[in-house]
């Protein structure tokens, strides 16, 4: 089971939910209404796994697991 974690760039928490498609949809409208980036945290509950996408305004996507 997972829980997706919406965060501003500031580290502000915006919300969380344990579907997928709603946390990228939320974070796609976030993004696109304040003109600045959105990161999704997906945690695994069991093993306490996270990784993080970033969301642009401009509708790309950053994997930043992969970034480091």
């Amino acid at each position: 089971m997972f829980i997706y974690t919406l965060y501003a760039l500031t580290g502000e928490t915006l919300g969380q939910t344990p579907l997928l498609e709603q946390a990228m949809r939320a974070a796609r409208i976030y993004a696109a209404a304040h003109c600045a980036p959105c990161v999704v945290e997906c945690r695994r509950l069991d093993t306490n796994e996270t990784r993080r996408v970033q969301l642009n305004a401009d509708g790309s996507v950053v994997k930043l697991w992969q970034a480091a």
